[in-house]
């Protein structure tokens, strides 16, 4: 990580926070409003029949709920981001690097968005692969971009602007 390195950091749409915190509410209001309503009409033996299905479900539902708020809110304290310098794009998740391609084999990068997710698609130049321990991430995101070599969700166009700058 060299002094000419440039970087450019993902971030996430507040609408797409609000989408998360809506899902967070729709599951864990009605399972906890359950859970309360259980404690003032359920009987002891009701408690011992039922109580720990419904503990679990309860669980189920505010889990599912929240894992993808709290996902968006791990990205906004410490958010993705992409390195480039003069030989290699540099790909850091969760403060670790993950990815690094030479910039010669990029053929190009291009914005995608759909209703629920946003980023940037990289497409390798002809004959260029990744390497077979990436194979997944690469499958992956050809889910995201028909076509692409990668993909790197939450970066926004001016991102993706900014990265071709420096190019």
């Amino acid at each position: 990580m060299g002094s000419s390195t440039r970087w450019i950091y993902s971030s996430i749409s507040p609408l797409l926070k609000q989408k998360a915190l809506q899902k967070l509410l729709f599951f864990a209001v009605p399972a906890v409003f359950a859970l309360i309503l259980s404690a003032f009409f359920f009987t002891a033996q009701m408690h011992a029949q039922f109580g720990f299905p419904l503990f679990a479900g309860v669980l189920v539902l505010v889990t599912y709920g929240v894992k993808p708020y709290r996902k968006f809110c791990q990205l906004e304290v410490k958010p993705h981001k992409l390195g480039i310098d003069k030989e290699h794009l540099k790909f850091f998740s969760k403060g670790k690097l993950t990815l690094e391609i030479p910039v010669k084999h990029i053929e190009q990068l291009k914005y995608v968005e759909n209703h629920s997710l946003y980023g940037i698609a990289l497409y390798l130049k002809p004959f260029h692969s990744l390497n077979k321990d990436l194979s997944s991430w690469e499958l992956q995101s050809q889910k995201h971009a028909k076509g692409c070599s990668l993909f790197f969700p939450y970066f926004r166009k001016e991102a993706l602007e900014k990265l071709h700058s420096l190019f």
